[in-house]
C-alpha cells in the first residue's frame, strides 16, 4: 500500500509538472 501511495504521488507531481510546462510553452509560442 505504501509503494502504491508513493507511485501515485510521483505520478501526480509529474502530471502537474507537465501541465505547468505545457502552459508556459504555450505562452512562449504565442
Amino acid at each position: 500500500m505504501q509503494i502504491f501511495y508513493i507511485k501515485t504521488k510521483i505520478f501526480l507531481s509529474f502530471f502537474l509538472f507537465l501541465l505547468i510546462f505545457s502552459q508556459c510553452f504555450y505562452k512562449i509560442e504565442e
